[in-house]
């Protein structure tokens, strides 16, 4: 793979996951479609991550260092400006790809191409790598769901929030070019708030099989987890979240977005777009209560 450039750039911010890490990076290794390249930038982590890593020799993988943590919206941009690639899959430290997820992802883009980027189902695990046994949990729930229109998924975004698994994306990288990398601001919902940008000029899908085991940590220790403190940022995030909707160009797209709305003659103005949005938002139980006075 020297002197060219790898069809998709596997992107892989890890911290604090000795564990786990060596059989994420394996999984990448063992792919069936072999084009790509393997960034991983240790983002300060404080256990034996790095010497877990180092544990491979494979040619097409790239470590990067970080002196110390600088979060994971920092390390997924480390990773974003060193990629090479025409797609981005990205994979997180305790997860793991199935065999042959990038081969039907890649296949799927590149015979789909009014879609730019596309994710997949998954299966829980647990720490042992075990089939996750608490249904009640709500991944169980929150990432399954049909597909939509990209303007149909901004509607979903604004009333139901996120449902999207961040580690199953492919996705085109001219996407990152065109809107930008992840907002470092937010800690909590820097996915969700690319999602929403991503939406506002593209289309995604969701591919109907589970390619991507995603393991549920203990105590809610996973990013989302529902934990107080977690609850808090998502709480404190939203509105900085939501401030995209006021992107929103035209009256005729915003009504592709929200078609329940009925307008007046006056509101048909762009200049009654965030009036609008402002308005919506806090007339939804769902929202006032998330974004707060």
């Amino acid at each position: 793979m020297v002197g060219r450039m790898p069809k998709i750039s596997v992107i892989m911010p890890a911290y604090n996951h000795e564990k786990f890490v060596g059989e994420a990076i394996q999984s990448v290794l063992n792919q069936t479609f072999q084009d790509f390249e393997l960034i991983i930038v240790d983002d300060g982590s404080q256990d034996k991550t790095l010497e877990q890593i180092k544990k491979f020799s494979d040619s097409r993988i790239k470590l990067i260092l970080h002196e110390r943590n600088l979060g994971a919206a920092v390390a997924m941009r480390t990773c974003l400006e060193n990629a090479i690639g025409q797609y981005i899959a990205v994979i997180s430290s305790d997860d793991v790809f199935l065999s042959n997820k990038l081969e039907r992802q890649i296949l799927f883009l590149e015979t789909h191409p009014q879609y730019s980027a596309v994710f997949t189902l998954i299966d829980l695990i647990d720490e042992t790598g075990n089939s996750y046994q608490d249904r009640n949990h709500k991944y169980y729930r929150l990432f399954v769901d049909k597909n939509r229109n990209r303007f149909e998924w901004l509607n979903y975004f604004f009333y139901d929030g996120n449902c999207l698994c961040h580690p199953t994306v492919l996705i085109k990288k001219e996407c990152y070019d065109e809107i930008g990398y992840y907002d470092e601001r937010l800690a909590q919902l820097p996915d969700f708030d690319f999602w929403i940008r991503l939406c506002l000029k593209y289309n995604l899908y969701i591919l109907p099989e589970k390619l991507l085991k995603f393991r549920i940590l203990s105590n809610e220790r996973n990013t989302s987890g529902d934990s107080k403190e977690s609850n808090i940022r998502t709480h404190n995030e939203l509105s900085w979240v939501y401030e995209n909707y006021l992107e929103i160009a035209t009256v005729q797209e915003f009504l592709k977005i929200f078609p329940d709305v009925s307008l007046n003659e006056q509101q048909t103005r762009s200049i009654f777009i965030p009036f609008l949005i402002a308005r919506l938002a806090y007339s939804s139980p769902h929202l006032s209560s998330k974004i707060g006075s």
